[in-house]
């Protein structure tokens, strides 16, 4: 249940029960994404699905699997942000991010929004990733979109080579901890992609770590054959060395939202997170942990003027965390 793969059964009721219980929430959020949409379409802003129903409309043969979607990415471009947020707002959407905070759009990639009925969850993107590779300008994967039909509506969504490379970039950006990620990579190599192109992409993109790990990983759990442009990036110590790491962080269900609870779990992401960054990457990502985040400002409450403060009370407030991660734990 942990890595969110579930078989399909009709033998155990439980595990049946779960399925419709799957399916009636795979029908919700394609509703919520049709809603977002059309809305997106009236007002004639660019809008891209990232995962979710895409990766089961491209991937999956039946939309009858075990596949859960806990939630909606949304690309627009940074231009588009603040209207996009309005938009979502009024669909019943609500946020606790300050989406006026210029320093936390700058340092990271998305905004979180929570419908106020029915509890369904929409990541706002301006962009694909938080820092950790160089990737495209959003015009760009706009002009060379694809698109999906769900109840006649029309979903814009990534073309299936650039798709595939995002979510190489999104379980290596995970640690691949949950299986789903990769059971989705083992179902696009099934597909009649352009694998030339996709090499194409990892390269322009400077992920060649990322994609061998990704197919070692195949290889090694699902005893399937990586693609002839493809094969080139296992051979990569990094690559190596990243498959080793994601392999343990799969078996102790290491969740990185929940590393603070454990030290020793905290370490071992903090040296994964900085492992998979290209040297360009490395020196900011080590002085982001001197900057003070939302995370900061929700465990201690310091006034305006004295915002400065967050900078020396870092260590505190990380372990402020931590120990209300751990109290959450028992509890």
């Amino acid at each position: 249940m942990f890595h969110r793969i579930y078989p399909d059964s009709s033998e155990f009721l439980y595990l049946r029960q779960l399925q419709i219980n799957n399916s009636v929430k795979t029908l919700q959020t394609k509703r919520q994404l049709c809603l977002a949409a059309q809305l997106f379409d009236q007002e004639k802003i660019p809008m891209i699905c990232l995962k979710g129903p895409v990766i089961l409309s491209k991937a999956y043969e039946s939309t009858n699997v075990g596949r859960i979607m806990r939630d909606l990415d949304l690309l627009v471009s940074p231009n588009h942000i603040e209207y996009s947020a309005k938009l979502l707002q009024s669909l019943g959407y609500v946020t606790t991010e300050d989406l006026t905070d210029l320093y936390y759009r700058q340092n990271n990639h998305h905004y979180v929004f929570t419908h106020q009925e029915s509890n369904h969850i929409v990541e706002l993107h301006w962009r694909l990733f938080p820092n950790i590779i160089d990737e495209p300008d959003f015009s760009l994967l706009w002009l060379s979109c694809d698109s999906i039909e769900i109840a006649e509506q029309k979903v814009n969504c990534l073309n299936n080579e650039l798709l595939f490379t995002y979510l190489i970039v999104h379980g290596s950006k995970h640690g691949w901890f949950r299986l789903k990620w990769l059971f989705d990579i083992h179902q696009f190599l099934q597909q009649p992609l352009n694998w030339n192109r996709v090499a194409e992409i990892a390269d322009q993109w400077k992920i060649q770590h990322m994609m061998g790990q990704a197919m070692i990983l195949i290889e090694t759990l699902f005893e399937q054959d990586t693609p002839e442009p493809l094969k080139r990036y296992r051979g990569s110590e990094k690559a190596r060395k990243m498959a080793q790491i994601a392999l343990v962080m799969m078996d102790e269900k290491m969740n990185p939202e929940e590393a603070d609870r454990q030290f020793s779990h905290y370490l071992f992401w903090k040296r994964y997170f900085f492992l998979i960054r290209p040297c360009s990457q490395r020196v900011s990502y080590i002085l982001h942990h001197f900057v003070p985040t939302q995370q900061d400002r929700d465990i201690l409450n310091i006034p305006n003027q004295l915002q400065f403060l967050y900078i020396p009370l870092r260590p505190v407030t990380v372990l402020m965390r931590r120990h209300a991660a751990k109290k959450g734990n028992r509890s």
